[in-house]
């Protein structure tokens, strides 16, 4: 389903190195990995504001911004000033505002995406789909007709 939205994204690539592992994956890894090959195109991981609330408890997170720039999509009821004390003070100073900030930066920095909240979530697609609800402005149509083609999710 990851292949079938990049397919319609020169942007974005899937990559299926943690499909392979037989051992649990951390993210740190994966993302280390994929910075090394390569080295000198900027990386950016996407992750969602409910994420970044516990991002300083992830393995090695500090790691992850030495070979990566976070992107987080904010959503509603997850806001910045959730953040604990703690992940504020060690997070702070990797927030920027400007895409324009980081043309020069290889990793480091935290972006927001600034566009429209959509309060989603995997949990609540997969309740969905569950329920044959089919919802195209939370998924794009070629993963609709996939899931329906596989019968998935029931």
């Amino acid at each position: 389903m990851v292949e079938l939205v990049c397919q319609n994204s020169p942007l974005l690539q899937m990559d299926d190195r943690e499909l392979a592992k037989n051992t649990p994956s951390y993210t740190v890894e994966s993302i280390k990995e994929i910075s090394y090959s390569h080295k000198n195109t900027q990386l950016f991981f996407i992750i969602g504001m409910d994420s970044l609330l516990n991002f300083t408890s992830w393995y090695q997170w500090e790691s992850i911004l030495k070979h990566c720039h976070l992107v987080v999509n904010i959503r509603p009821n997850y806001e910045l000033r959730n953040l604990s004390l703690i992940c504020q003070q060690s997070l702070s100073e990797h927030f920027i505002n400007d895409l324009n900030e980081i043309k020069d930066l290889k990793s480091g920095k935290i972006l927001f995406h600034q566009q429209i909240a959509i309060d989603i979530s995997s949990t609540e697609i997969r309740c969905e789909l569950q329920e044959n609800i089919f919802n195209e402005e939370k998924l794009p149509s070629e993963v609709i007709n996939y899931i329906k083609q596989n019968n998935l999710y029931k």
